[in-house]
C-alpha cells in the first residue's frame, strides 16, 4: 500500500506543479527529481504509466503491480487537477468529450519517440549506476519545451480537466508503446 500511496503522491505533485507552472519544464523536472529522490526507494519513483509499463516489460515489477501503480498514478493526477481547480474557483473536475477533439497527423508518432527518449535516459542512468532522477529530469527539460506531454498518467488525467478521451488515449497508447520499445531496444543493445 505504501508503494501505491507514494506513486499517487508523486504523480499528484507532478500534475499540481505542471498545471500551476503552466508547463514550465524546469519546475516539472525539479519536482520530478525531488519526488524520485524522496520516494524512489519505496516504489521505484515511476510517476508515469509509460515508465511503469517499461519496468513491467523488463520484468522488474509484476503485471498486477503495474496495473495498481497505473491506477494510483492516474488517481493522484486527477486529485491534483481537482485541487488546482478548487484553488482557482473552476469547479472540481471538468469532464471532457469522449469522442470529440482532433489530433495532429504526427502527434502519436512524436509522443512515441519522446517517450522512448525519456526511457532511454532512464535506462542509461540505471545501467551507469546514476540516479534516475538526473536522466528523467534532463529528458523533461529537453522534451517539454518542444511541446511533448511524455507523461501517460497526466495525459489520461487530462480527461478530467476537459480533454478529449479519444485524443488522450491515442497519445497515451503512443507513450506506452514508446516506453516499451525503448526498453526492448535497451535490453537488446546491452544484453550480456
Amino acid at each position: 500500500m505504501k508503494k501505491l500511496i507514494v506513486e499517487a503522491l508523486g504523480t499528484g505533485l507532478l500534475a499540481f506543479t505542471a498545471i500551476l507552472s503552466n508547463g514550465d519544464a524546469f519546475a516539472i523536472a525539479s519536482i520530478l527529481a525531488i519526488s524520485i529522490i524522496a520516494f524512489g526507494n519505496i516504489s521505484g519513483g515511476h510517476f508515469n504509466i509509460s515508465i511503469t509499463m517499461a519496468m513491467w516489460s523488463r520484468k522488474l515489477i509484476s503485471f498486477m503491480d503495474a496495473v495498481k501503480y497505473s491506477i494510483a498514478q492516474v488517481v493522484g493526477a486527477v486529485l491534483a487537477i481537482a485541487l488546482v481547480n478548487i484553488l482557482s474557483d473552476n469547479g472540481i473536475l471538468q469532464m471532457g468529450d469522449v469522442m470529440g477533439g482532433t489530433i495532429g497527423n504526427n502527434t502519436g508518432v512524436a509522443e512515441l519517440i519522446a517517450s522512448a527518449v525519456l526511457l532511454i535516459a532512464l535506462f542509461g542512468c540505471m545501467r551507469n549506476k546514476m540516479t534516475i532522477a538526473l536522466g528523467v529530469a534532463l529528458a523533461h527539460v529537453v522534451l517539454i519545451p518542444l511541446g511533448f506531454m511524455i507523461n501517460t498518467s497526466l495525459t489520461i488525467a487530462q480527461f478530467f480537466n476537459g480533454g478529449s478521451l479519444y485524443v488522450l488515449l491515442i497519445i497515451a497508447i503512443s507513450q506506452i508503446v514508446g516506453g516499451i520499445l525503448a526498453e526492448k531496444l535497451d535490453a537488446r543493445l546491452y544484453r550480456k
